[in-house]
């Protein structure tokens, strides 16, 4: 027999039952093993070909639900070498409530000695008739051998007639040997479940076990039911994790059904930044702060905090982590601060995520990561000067800030923060708004700003500050 002859009988034998594989799981697996030059006398691999073309004949069809094996004769004396199986998808769930789609996959690596380094993940939302109503994608790192990681997500259909009945999901590997391989750095450390009143809430840690920091760890959370199955979840991403620390996070999540187990999968993504560390931690520095809990539980409060470098510092993060008496993670707050001056102070007032029903604030912790010097910024020092401050309104819930710009040129949208003080100089409330018109060189502008404290508390003191952002401009 040829080694033609041999070719066809591969390429009709093994090329379907390869491609219905494919069809079935929904997945892209690309077969690593090479087909050798095959001997034309060989009369063992004749027997092997045959036995194989009649046993494929008479083999009854497989379902969807089976697991297939793909097998790949080499007719060759060369040893066999396992072909590795990329992923296994261990379950699936997702649920529509008109346009929303909440959608959540659990895979596993199941090599022993393989690390996926990367995986390219695409889902397509389909109809009846096949067509795409929807597609997201997803890239994940660092996928330890054995591990069970996840993707969660939630998609909002363009209309609320479309109807999904079916997910199919492809994906693209690279793999490496344990042995070359980097492990993951990020690990989950705790994780709660509250049901919050109906407004369902998780909250927990990761631990970041490397030398570096960690910018944008995506989090995909699983909730359960009594039997294992999938019943909700949801999609984070944590904005950075310290070197050789704990990092707390809070999500809201959507569940549909009673939930008997929460997991946390943290991964790294493409999105994802390893920053050497280098003693950032002291370049912005907290000078104040409060936080408390009100009377309807929610948390109030805020912090100044200093640029101690010598340049302007554009897009640090601010985060906070809060914790019951226990050491459960209850909450967390963060903020975005665009821009601040050398030397300068500035008070900020984070966003706070719910303080679960029946759990109350023991203590926090507060982590602020710098961001890029501005080495050519055309101002070293703050133009903006705050002339007059006042509570206006019925309810004590809006101060106006009036301020001056003494640059020589028109200054487009700024930022301005407001912070509240009681009587004991406490930090009790405040706000952040921006302006919607420019300001003239020399000219004022007055801007009121919405601000929240607890209903309990009496405003002894107002302070503000007007500070450019990314979008402010000077002409």
């Amino acid at each position: 027999m040829s080694k033609k002859t041999l070719m066809i009988l591969f390429m009709i034998i093994i090329f379907p039952i390869a491609t219905n594989l494919a069809c079935l799981s929904s997945s892209k697996s690309i077969v690593a093993e090479k087909i050798e030059d095959m001997s034309s006398e060989d009369t063992e691999t004749e027997e092997v070909v045959e036995q194989a073309a009649t046993e494929a004949a008479t083999e009854e069809p497989r379902v969807a639900t089976e697991e297939l094996e793909v097998v790949v004769v080499e007719p060759t004396t060369a040893p066999f070498q396992e072909m590795q199986q990329d992923i296994s998808m261990e379950q699936s769930f997702w649920a529509q409530d008109q346009s929303t789609v909440f959608v959540a996959y659990l895979f596993r690596n199941p090599n022993t000695g393989f690390v996926i380094e990367e995986v390219n993940f695409d889902f397509y939302l389909l109809d009846a008739y096949g067509s795409e109503l929807g597609h997201d994608w997803f890239d994940l790192s660092l996928i330890q051998a054995e591990q069970e990681f996840a993707v969660v997500f939630t998609y909002y259909l363009s209309s609320d007639l479309d109807v999904v009945d079916s997910i199919s999901v492809n994906w693209e590997t690279t793999m490496a040997p344990v042995s070359n391989a980097l492990s993951q750095p990020i690990v989950a450390n705790q994780i709660n479940f509250w049901d919050n009143d109906g407004y369902p809430l998780v909250t927990g840690s990761i631990i970041n076990e490397n030398e570096f920091i960690y910018k944008y760890i995506q989090l995909n959370i699983l909730c359960f039911d009594t039997t294992g199955n999938i019943v909700g979840g949801s999609h984070e991403y944590i904005d950075f994790v310290p070197e050789n620390n704990e990092f707390g996070f809070s999500s809201y999540i959507q569940t549909f059904g009673d939930v008997a187990t929460t997991k946390i999968f943290p991964v790294l993504t493409s999105s994802t930044e390893e920053i050497p560390f280098d003693n950032q931690w002291t370049d912005i520095a907290v000078v104040d702060d409060h936080f408390y809990q009100g009377n309807y539980g929610w948390a109030y409060g805020g912090a100044v905090i200093s640029n101690n470098t010598p340049q302007s510092i554009e897009n640090s993060i601010f985060q906070a982590t809060f914790y019951d008496s226990n050491g459960r993670v209850i909450s967390s707050a963060y903020d975005y601060i665009d821009f601040i001056f050398p030397g300068e102070l500035l008070g900020i007032v984070p966003w706070t995520y719910d303080i679960p029903d029946g759990s109350s604030i023991s203590h926090y912790d507060i982590w602020i990561l710098p961001g890029e010097p501005m080495t050519n910024y055309e101002l070293s020092e703050n133009p903006f000067q705050v002339t007059s401050l006042g509570l206006v309104g019925d309810y004590d819930d809006t101060v106006s800030v009036t301020f001056t710009n003494t640059y020589n040129k028109q200054a487009s949208k700024v930022d301005v923060y407001v912070l509240l003080r009681n009587s004991n100089g406490e930090i009790i409330g405040g706000g952040y708004d921006w302006t919607s018109e420019a300001t003239p060189a020399g000219g004022s502008t007055t801007i009121e700003v919405w601000v929240t404290y607890d209903s309990d508390e009496i405003i002894d003191e107002i302070e503000a500050w007007v500070v450019p952002n990314y979008w402010t401009e000077f002409d």
